[in-house]
Parts: structure tokens; sequence; C-alpha cells
């Protein structure tokens, strides 16, 4: 036996034990078990409390063997230590736990041939399938036949039949973040962009664009900052730069949460932006709510992505392929909401 938060497990009890002790066949344990096939609600019930009583535990090992499909799966993203990554990571781990599920996790450190050295890592594993946030030039990179979930981003190739994206409403977000900035007044509004153009950023500045429109503003080339979004000090550089050159903007659109640090930092020491928002000489809107928005010195307004049902919704559909479906869709956009604070 082993003990494992508070509870005692019984390694040496089997599905035979379970279904002599509910008094049903190991096929009706084994379908309560793969929430498979049809048992009646009573029965259910009685072999989950011989499954709770006696802490049994699925020997996974051996089901992969049988069935050929080994329960691991691997979940790979460009920065760990990126808030919203490290959120989204946690999550989908723990509900593939609840799963049976192991996951194998790989920072790629947003560099394409660290990312294909881990694919081919995790398919020499025989993995059942990748959960995976593509890096900035992810265009290459080759799973095979497996299953993979994109998550935030769409890759630059074609969805193969096994494949799913994940996404925020990424053009929504940009636009409800310019039209803040718009309504509060400003005219001039600096969008702080990932210099590598993926979708997810690309989708942000069609929203910039389309609120501009509205108000009858086109954009203007001088006004799109390209910055690398993995390196605060990269955003603090350009953003002081600018500063010594006599700011021109009178609102900052930052596309993403280590932008919006950095853009932050640098207008804060130069007195641009101040703890009491009436003294702004320049409004911000953030991207992806990190905790620092809501609790540090400057409260940010921000565009609040919804990290925890990405990976729900991920983790879903990347047992259903497992299990040899379709997708339920090929692409699921969820939706986004502004959190108004001190900066606008």
């Amino acid at each position: 036996m082993i003990t494992f938060m508070n509870r005692v497990y019984d390694m040496s009890i089997s599905i035979k034990d379970i279904a002599s002790l509910a008094g049903v066949s190991t096929a009706t344990v084994s379908r309560v078990i793969n929430s498979t096939g049809n048992v009646s609600p009573k029965t259910k019930a009685r072999v989950e409390a011989v499954i709770a009583r006696y802490g049994y535990v699925p020997n996974l090992v051996a089901k992969g063997l049988r069935t050929n499909l080994m329960p691991t799966v691997g979940i790979m993203v460009p920065d760990i230590l990126n808030e919203p990554y490290g959120l989204f990571v946690r999550t989908a781990q723990q509900l593939l736990l609840k799963h049976g599920i192991i996951s194998t996790i790989c920072n790629t450190n947003d560099n394409p041939e660290i990312t294909q050295e881990y694919v081919n890592i995790l398919k020499s594993q025989n993995v059942s399938g990748i959960i995976y946030v593509p890096d900035s030039n992810s265009e290459n990179i080759q799973f095979g036949n497996l299953p993979v979930v994109y998550i935030e981003h769409w890759p630059s190739h074609s969805l193969s039949p096994n494949s799913v994206v994940v996404c925020s409403d990424d053009i929504n977000g940009g636009y409800i973040a310019t039209k803040e900035l718009l309504e509060k007044g400003c005219r001039n509004i600096a969008i702080y962009m990932d210099s590598s153009g993926i979708s997810s950023f690309k989708n942000r500045y069609l929203g910039y664009c389309k609120a501009l429109k509205e108000y009858g503003l086109k954009p203007k080339a001088g006004n799109t900052i390209l910055v690398n979004p993995i390196h605060s000090t990269d955003v603090i550089r350009k953003t002081n730069k600018i500063i010594q050159n006599g700011f021109p903007f009178d609102g900052v659109f930052c596309t993403a949460n280590r932008i919006t640090i950095g853009a932050m930092c640098a207008l804060t020491i130069a007195g641009l932006i101040q703890s009491n928002s009436k003294y702004n000489k320049v409004k911000l809107v953030g991207y992806e709510d990190i905790r620092i928005s809501s609790y540090g010195y400057f409260l940010v307004t921000t565009v609040a992505v919804q990290t925890e049902n990405i990976a729900s919704t991920a983790v879903e559909e990347l047992i259903n392929l497992l299990k040899g479906n379709p997708p339920t869709k090929q692409e699921h956009t969820l939706p986004v909401h502004l959190i108004r604070r001190a900066t606008t």
C-alpha cells in the first residue's frame, strides 16, 4: 500500500478483485473506469464505491500494452516561466491526470530546433499525442501522424484531420483594447507587436485596425512597434528610445503580458504613467491579465483570456482524438473580455 495526499491506495488489488467485490463482471468495471458503454446508475455507483473504498488505481502500463495506446502526452510551450503558459500547463496536467494520462512537459525556449528535437524524443517514447503552443518559427515542425492540439496560435500549414486549434478571440481582443483607448480620448495609439508575426498577434492587430476604422482613423506605420515578446528588456529599450525623442503617443496597446510589463516600466520611470490615473499622460491597455495587473502598484487595464478553459478544451479534444474520433470542431475560439483599471 502507498499513501498519497492523505489517501491510502492498495496497489495489489486488481480489476478482478473490484469486480468480485462489486458483484459485477470485469467488463462492467472497465466500462465504469473508462466511461464507456452502458452501465446502469445503480451499478456504476456500486462499482465506484468499491473503487473508492479500496483506493484502486488502474494499471496504466498494462492498459497501454493491451491497447497499444500508452497514456502519455507531451505538453510543449515556448517558455514555462511566462505566467499564462505556466497556468495553462498546470491546468492541462491536472486534467490529464484525472483521465489517467501522464504528461511530459517540454520547454522549447521559442527555438524551432529544440522544438523538433523534443518532438522526436516524444515520438520515440511512443506518446499518444501532443498539446503544443507554437514557437515563433514553427512552420517546419514535423509531428508525423500524432494527434496535435495547437494552442493560441494557428500553424502556418493547413491542419491535418487529427489536429485541432484552441485559441482566444484575438480579433475581438484587439478591438476592445483599442476601443477602450479611443473612448478615453486617445487618437494617436501605438501598438506593440511581436516581431515574428504569428497568428494571434496578427489577429490582435486586425482588431486594432477595426477599432481605428470605426473612429475614422487609419493605422500609421510609425505606430506599430515591433518587439521581442519573450524579453521585457527589449520592450524597455525600444520604449526608452522613443521617449528620448519625445513620446508622441497618447495611448498604448500592448499585445502580450511581457510587453505590458516592459512598457509599463519605461513609461512609469519617465513619469508618463503614474499611480494616480488622472495624472497619466499616456493611457495603456495590456493583454492576458497576469497577476501583477490586478494587485501590483499600478493596476493595468487589460484584455483577459480564458487560460484554464483553453486548457480544458484542449484536453477534451485531445482525449477525443486519442479515442480515434474526428475533432468535434477543428477550431475552438474562446471569448475574451476587458478588465478596466487605473491605466485607462
